[in-house]
């Protein structure tokens, strides 16, 4: 008993869909913490336990809508730029400088959302849903440079998140276009850096620690049973409860002092 009160065991059924986890038990004393899994079967490698549900058909390239906040590549490995998400009615969204070939200013505003309100308050503004504007220095030239209509997506570079939003406007002879390079550098949250205005093409160099790949699996070993696996847990990541997707299925795994049975 004192053994089991030590490793803080845990001895309970938890039932998945597809599989099923007979019972568990939690050691996080030990030197590389882990939950045991005891499967009602014999398992093997392609078993898979992540955090998050991840799509079984993923691509590094697509169309998505523009609300759309998690994207994947064919790893499994996935970007998360909800925190980047500002609220729709911002009156203080992001911004970067910039300079067209003519030598003209302008500011560029834009969310990784909905920000209709903000493009819509200032002079000029036309009838349309805005993911971005631009707006001229002292011309007070207010033209639609992303909506929301969706967003094209491109992860097929590690720790680099490119993603492309298509004005609907046609404003001085074209509809523009907005790329968003963001890439990884995990000590800011985001910092605009620089931004290229070609024709009606624009680039936005943005860096972000979103912009860098997670890894959404646990690691894990077998042991001698055919039906046991000792999963790498991180005692400081959960209290009560763990949250699991075993192969996809949504279980809760609970970390009690004590065995319940």
């Amino acid at each position: 008993m004192k053994l089991l009160l030590s490793l803080l065991l845990l001895l309970c059924v938890a039932s998945v869909r597809s599989l099923n986890v007979n019972w568990y038990y939690f050691d996080l004393n030990a030197l590389s913490p882990y939950v045991a899994l005891y499967f009602d079967g014999p398992i093997d490698s392609t078993l898979k336990i992540s955090n998050i549900y991840v799509p079984q058909e993923s691509s590094n390239s697509g169309t998505a809508s523009p609300q759309q906040t998690k994207f994947f590549d064919m790893s499994g490995n996935y970007y998360d730029i909800s925190s980047l998400v500002l609220p729709s009615n911002t009156q203080n969204p992001y911004n970067i400088r910039a300079i067209d070939v003519a030598g003209y200013e302008y500011t560029y505003y834009f969310n990784f959302a909905d920000m209709s309100q903000f493009c819509k308050s200032k002079p000029n503004s036309g009838n349309f849903e805005y993911q971005s504007c631009l707006i001229g220095d002292g011309s007070n030239s207010n033209v639609q440079a992303g909506s929301m209509t969706g967003v094209e997506y491109n992860v097929q570079t590690s720790n680099t998140l490119n993603l492309k939003y298509q004005a609907t406007q046609s404003a001085y002879g074209c509809v523009r276009s907005t790329l968003f390079e963001l890439s990884c550098d995990p000590t800011t949250d985001i910092t605009p850096v620089s931004m290229s205005i070609v024709g009606c093409n624009y680039v936005a160099k943005v860096n972000s620690k979103y912009a860098c790949s997670t890894n959404p699996y646990f690691t894990y070993t077998f042991t001698d049973a055919p039906n046991v696996v000792k999963v790498n847990v991180d005692p400081s990541t959960f209290t009560s409860t763990l949250n699991l997707y075993i192969n996809n299925e949504y279980t809760t795994l609970y970390n009690y002092p004590l065995p319940l049975c």
